[in-house]
């Protein structure tokens, strides 16, 4: 039956420390550098995009789910028949496209000449090396007309077919393809390839499409896959439990000529994947990608504790697989994009305290965020969970990221029927692209794709800063005290932003901010909105007066409290 790359719905089991030791897995202690504890939650900088959603062309129902970046065009694939123009509502302004569309990152409008016809959902995007081919896998039999079985390759920027590279894939899906100059790489749920048996790995020739003898086996899908930098390595991940008939849990490294597995690290940590048993294929490692310097990976769990141990991410080195950092915040992880400065990733996490980011909150699920921003430096060590026990992993003492103050609101869509938001997520550092099922941003209206970015990049900066503090008026309202001459200000919580952790309050006496009060930076996020003091000193007894407080961010945005009234004793 065709599916989404994942059967998710919620996370469940990791793995215990105790089951960790039994499994003998290696938890990688962090380096005497680091603090005895998660890094501080950061103020985003300049380099990371705002959470200010850019207006761009939206798909009308469906599913994106994959995108690549070439130049200033993005392609997006997925499961859709329309697209339909920034800000237009549901089934207006359409124009048809066939799972597979094309706009400027730049305008987010798009591009009109290239529209290719495929009869069946994309499930991956990739680039040849040059950037000059776009290689397209997923569940279909044609595209522009002519047969192509799961695959097919178009001429960039032309946005032609390929008609001497026609590879033919035969099984459900191609969910991952990986590309060399020489070699094109493929993975999902396979039975063939060119007509010969394969099991879930296939190669063939990028000059000519030819199967080639690379041939490596797993018992269950393979759902992504990256080259690691000069392409010595094929990094593989999937919900399998096996690689050519050895146990090897959800990733592996793979010899790019011979299919063998060869020594790579992170495995030895990582182990999400099951390919026997009740539980079989609720786990897996859902992305791979690269930022030339580093290899991330993304996990999710939906099984017992047998099943997989981690539903955060982790950035490895290319070479060796050594863990550099691990997040473990409880929510399956789907994309991960790094610039080299930051790591944007989306899913559904819900529980971050133990790199000192959101705690779970009463409800179900709670708290959730779909995407999120981290360092791409290591910052701290993880903590243990409140949770570990016996559905979470003690990851305690594990180097982790710092978490940035960066969460734009997501509508979750009804496509996939798996209750998500964003599916997957890229970038070219100044933008940063996602897709998925979303029906909404921040509010604002804008369906399966929306672009994010630095203000120095936006076509017009101040429409990517406009994020401001989120309370005000009536929903803001402090208290006041009054004794000796003073007025106390008490507010109970202060104020929080989208992108913006350090917030600048005032207070404003009469209509006029007070100089003689001094002004006061307090970081805020939205789980940890601390109380606020202002008093004013010296006024006359009897005298009457109107206080409020604002706050503002660094980029200007201001909010202003309720007004309220006091008489001075």
């Amino acid at each position: 039956m065709q599916h989404s790359r994942s059967a998710l719905r919620r996370p469940l089991a990791l793995l215990t420390s105790a089951a960790l030791a039994c499994a003998g897995l290696t938890i990688v202690a962090a380096p005497v550098a680091f603090a005895a504890g998660p890094a501080p939650i950061e103020q985003r900088t300049s380099t990371t995009v705002t959470a200010d959603p850019l207006p761009t062309v939206q798909i009308d129902s469906g599913v994106v789910w994959s995108q690549v970046v070439a130049g200033d065009i993005v392609y997006a694939g997925g499961s859709f028949a329309n697209a339909r123009p920034a800000g237009a509502a549901p089934g207006q302004s359409l124009k048809p496209r066939s799972n597979l569309l094309a706009y400027n990152i730049k305008t987010g409008v798009l591009v009109d000449s290239f529209a290719p016809k495929l009869n069946g959902q994309v499930k991956v995007l990739a680039l040849s090396p040059d950037k000059k081919r776009l290689y397209v896998g997923g569940s279909f039999s044609k595209s522009d007309n002519d047969t192509r079985f799961n695959i097919a390759a178009y001429a960039l920027p032309s946005g032609k077919l390929l008609t001497t590279w026609k590879p033919s894939i035969g099984g459900s899906y191609v969910n991952a393809i990986a590309a060399s100059n020489t070699k094109v790489y493929i993975g999902g749920l396979l039975s063939l390839a060119n007509g010969v048996a394969r099991k879930n790995l296939a190669a063939v020739n990028a000059s000519d499409g030819k199967l080639v003898g690379w041939n490596p086996t797993t018992d269950r899908q393979v759902d992504t896959m990256v080259l690691t930098p000069g392409f010595s390595k094929v990094i593989v991940g999937g919900r399998f439990g096996a690689v050519n008939d050895a146990e090897q849990k959800g990733l592996v490294a793979l010899d790019p000529d011979t299919g063998q597995k060869v020594d790579w690290a992170a495995p030895n940590t990582v182990k999400n994947g099951l390919g026997t048993g009740t539980y079989a294929g609720r786990a897996g490692i859902y992305s791979l990608s690269s930022d030339g310097a580093s290899i991330f990976g993304t996990g999710w769990v939906y099984g017992g504790l047998i099943v997989g141990n981690l539903e955060g991410s982790f950035k490895a080195a290319p070479d060796s697989g050594a863990i550099l950092w691990l997040e473990d915040c409880h929510g399956d992880t789907y994309s991960a994009y790094s610039d080299k400065v930051t790591v944007y990733e989306v899913g559904h996490k819900h529980d971050c305290v133990t790199l000192g980011g959101m705690p779970q909150l009463a409800g179900n699920p709670g708290n959730m965020r779909h995407a999120v921003a981290f360092t791409n430096a290591t910052k701290g060590v993880l903590t243990r969970s409140p949770s570990t026990g016996p559905t979470y992993a003690d990851w305690s003492g594990q180097p982790a990221p710092a978490m940035i103050d960066w969460f734009p609101e997501w509508v979750t869509g009804s496509a996939t029927g798996q209750g998500q938001a964003a599916w997957t997520v890229t970038g070219t550092g100044k933008y940063v692209v996602f897709g998925g099922e979303f029906p909404y941003v921040n509010g604002v209206r804008q369906q399966g794709l929306v672009r994010f970015a630095t203000p120095s990049a936006a076509s017009t900066p101040a429409v990517a800063k406009k994020q401001g503090p989120r309370l005000a008026g009536a929903n803001w309202a402090p208290t006041l005290q009054t004794a000796s001459g003073s007025v106390r200000l008490n507010m109970a919580k202060a104020n929080w932003d989208r992108d913006d952790l350090n917030l600048t309050y005032r207070l404003v006496r009469d209509g006029v901010t007070l100089a003689s009060v001094p002004s006061q930076v307090v970081k805020s996020t939205y789980w940890n909105q601390p109380a606020l003091t202002f008093v004013d000193r010296g006024q006359a007894v009897g005298s009457s007066h109107t206080y409020r407080l604002t706050a503002s961010d660094p980029d200007g945005n201001k909010a202003e409290s309720a007004t309220v009234s006091i008489v001075v004793k």
